[in-house]
C-alpha cells in the first residue's frame, strides 16, 4: 500500500545552488521549494488509503527538507574548516619561518649600524685629534 502510492507521488524535487562569500570563503547556498505538500497535491487518493500513509508521506517530506538544509551545513562547515586549517597552516609559516628570519636580518642589520657608528665616533676622535695637532702646529 505504502509502496503504490509512493510510486503514486513521485515528483521533481527543485533545488538552486548559488555561492555566497563568508568572510571571503565562497559556500554554497542551497535554496529549495518546500518539499512538504497537502494531502491533495500528492498525487494519490486520500479516500482509499489509511492515515498511516499520509503521516508517513508527511513525515517523509519533513525529513527531505532537513536532509537538504542540513547538506548546505555541512558543505558550508566543510569549506569554512578546509579555509580555517589552510589560514592556521600560513600563520605558522609566519611564526616560525618568515617572523624569526626577519628579526635575524634586523638583528644583523642592527648590530651592522651599531659597528658603523662605533667606528665613525672612532674616527671623529682621531680626525679631532689631528686638527688639534695641526692647529698647534701651526701656531
Amino acid at each position: 500500500m505504502i509502496r503504490s502510492a509512493a510510486l503514486a507521488s513521485r515528483a521533481e524535487l527543485s533545488l538552486e545552488v548559488t555561492a555566497t562569500s563568508v568572510m571571503g570563503v565562497k559556500v554554497p547556498r542551497i535554496e529549495q521549494k518546500r518539499v512538504t505538500r497537502s494531502m491533495m497535491g500528492r498525487g494519490y487518493c486520500i479516500v482509499g488509503t489509511p492515515i498511516v500513509v499520509d503521516e508517513t508521506a508527511e513525515a517523509f517530506e519533513r525529513e527531505v527538507d532537513a536532509i537538504i538544509q542540513l547538506a548546505e551545513t555541512e558543505l558550508r562547515l566543510t569549506r569554512l574548516g578546509a579555509e580555517i586549517q589552510r589560514t592556521s597552516r600560513r600563520l605558522n609559516a609566519l611564526d616560525h619561518l618568515l617572523i624569526p628570519r626577519l628579526e635575524a636580518e634586523r638583528d644583523f642589520i642592527q648590530m651592522a649600524l651599531d659597528e658603523r657608528e662605533r667606528s665613525d665616533h672612532f674616527r671623529f676622535k682621531l680626525m679631532k685629534r689631528v686638527l688639534e695637532h695641526r692647529r698647534e702646529a701651526a701656531r
